[in-house]
């Protein structure tokens, strides 16, 4: 299913988020979250979410459906717990 979308209505999209970059074994250390963790971005604006420096295939997926990326190193903060959005 990979690649698939769905149509919502009032034109929301449904699209399937690429695999994340990491196994479980190489997230860091004391991490006890899931390695889907990284999928969670943060919104700045309608069209401007920052992600995980590390997770391109996220970037790439978020960039061709007309986002502007903003890339920030985030992965040694997944130990507390939490990406982006938990900790803003």
């Amino acid at each position: 299913m990979a690649g698939r979308s769905s149509e919502f209505s009032d034109g929301w999209e449904l699209v399937q988020a690429p695999q994340p970059t990491s196994a479980n074994h190489e997230m860091p250390r004391y991490c006890q979250s899931s390695t889907w963790l990284p999928m969670t971005v943060l919104s700045v604006s309608p069209c401007t979410v920052i992600c995980e420096e590390r997770e391109k295939p996220l970037q790439d997926l978020l960039d061709k459906l007309g986002f502007e990326m903003l890339s920030v190193p985030f992965r040694d903060v997944f130990d507390y717990g939490g990406s982006l959005h938990c900790a803003a």
